[in-house]
């Protein structure tokens, strides 16, 4: 049954390819959580050019964000189906979007496996638009501030302790600093500060600025 519904979906999909103006997607949005019970699978399937997959795990982040009733059978699935999608011969759009997409596990069953998997892709990819993907979901946990701070944390202080001049550092430490400032969270506050008293350049240090006015103590 999964390899007729795969087949139908990727058949679907394969035409959208050939006429990239026919928008299938609106099948997604006219269904909702039961099209994302059969898109989860796309995510897996490596014959689904990258910008069409981006796409389609970004649509179905939407729907499980603005769904209430969040259910385990569909959020579950997806999120293990988009960890496949971290390994480093993915596409780098593709693992981008993943990263976007984990932003809406917040508020689910599985926002610690998210989270989790969020922390394992800042020790381990180290392509800019992922880390600064990754790093904005996790300035989206504000449930969850601690845990996310952490995991923030944990990244900047590998990138302080190699005193980089790198601009790929440079854009990730600025995107931590705007997290950590959504956060809040008072763990925060002397990192924050030491960026402030760093190497950085004025443009990092400016988060880093913004980002201390919304910590909570």
């Amino acid at each position: 049954m999964k390899h007729i519904l795969l087949f139908t979906i990727s058949a679907a999909l394969f035409a959208q390819q050939q006429e990239p103006f026919q928008d299938l997607f609106s099948d997604i949005d006219n269904r909702g959580m039961e099209a994302a019970r059969d898109f989860m699978y796309l995510t897996e399937d490596d014959t689904i050019k990258p910008p069409l997959k981006s796409r389609a795990i970004l649509r179905l982040s939407v729907l499980i964000s603005s769904e209430e009733n969040k259910s385990h059978e569909v959020v579950a699935p997806f999120l293990q189906a988009l960890g496949k999608n971290m390994h480093p011969k993915m596409d780098p759009l593709v693992r981008e979007s993943t990263c976007q997409a984990l932003a809406s596990f917040r508020k689910t069953k599985s926002e610690d496996d998210a989270l989790l998997l969020m922390e394992k892709i800042l020790e381990s990819d180290f392509e800019e638009k992922v880390q600064v993907a990754c790093t904005l979901s996790l300035g989206e946990y504000r449930n969850r501030p601690e845990t996310a701070t952490n995991i923030l944390l944990k990244r900047l202080e590998i990138i302080n302790a190699k005193q980089s001049t790198d601009p790929v550092d440079y854009a990730v430490t600025a995107q931590i600093s705007r997290s950590l400032g959504e956060l809040g969270h008072r763990k925060s506050y002397i990192p924050l500060m030491k960026i402030l008293q760093s190497r950085y350049p004025i443009s990092v240090k400016k988060e880093a600025q913004k980002a201390l006015k919304n910590i909570q103590w």
